[in-house]
């Protein structure tokens, strides 16, 4: 048989029932709304541990680049220290080789200066005057500008001045100085004996000529 409630409140009563018959403390509960710090604070949690780990991945990879860089730095320094002490030794064999020919071209200019000389004073000599000596007092000087002393005889005072002039003509000799004259006895004859002296002087390029200097090597 069929029965109906026809009685006020049945219809609430019977949906409570059917409600399963909840607690009195979940029934007026209410779901926690959503927190925005809190989901921020498990983001920041998340994120940052990963983007700790990708910038120490990073600033490892920059510095291996840097190290790589260092030593290669370090081995172009080692390789350029090499290089530079052997430019240094070279340097130093190119600037003895150097004094060397200087010297040796000094040597070599200098040693046609004695020979030119002598070939001038040869030829100033005049008639009726003769040389005893020739000295060479250059002393500490510079060898390249030669001093050399004079000493002869002359039957009169009058060869000794034309024998002074032909000397200061001469484009290898200058300053000539004439230190005195007296008379002497040679071989029974009165005569003037005499001093002079004279620098070497570098004459002017076009005085120098092949046919000069075959003469003088040839006088060598």
């Amino acid at each position: 048989m069929i029965e109906i409630n026809l009685l006020p409140g049945s219809a609430k009563r019977s949906r409570r029932r059917a409600g399963g018959g909840l607690p009195g403390k979940l029934k007026g509960a209410k779901l926690p709304e959503f927190d925005r710090l809190m989901a921020f604070g498990v983001a920041m949690w998340l994120v940052v541990p990963a983007l700790t780990l990708w910038m120490f991945l990073g600033q490892r990879s920059t510095l291996a680049d840097l190290q790589a860089q260092h030593d290669g730095a370090m081995q172009d320094s080692i390789n350029l220290s090499a290089v530079y002490a052997q430019v240094q030794v070279l340097d130093s064999i190119r600037r003895d080789v150097a004094d060397r020919v200087a010297v040796i071209e000094t040597i070599d200019e200098a040693r046609y200066n004695w020979p030119h000389l002598m070939d001038e004073i040869s030829r100033a000599v005049p008639d009726y005057l003769w040389l005893d000596n020739v000295r060479d007092i250059t002393g500490g000087d510079d060898p390249m500008q030669p001093r050399m002393s004079i000493a002869g005889k002359a039957a009169n005072l009058i060869a000794i001045t034309v024998f002074m002039r032909s000397l200061e003509a001469s484009p290898f000799i200058r300053d000539v100085r004439f230190l005195g004259a007296e008379q002497v006895l040679d071989n029974d004859k009165l005569v003037y004996s005499f001093t002079t002296e004279a620098d070497y002087s570098a004459p002017p390029p076009d005085v120098i000529t092949l046919e000069s200097i075959l003469t003088v090597e040839g006088g060598l």
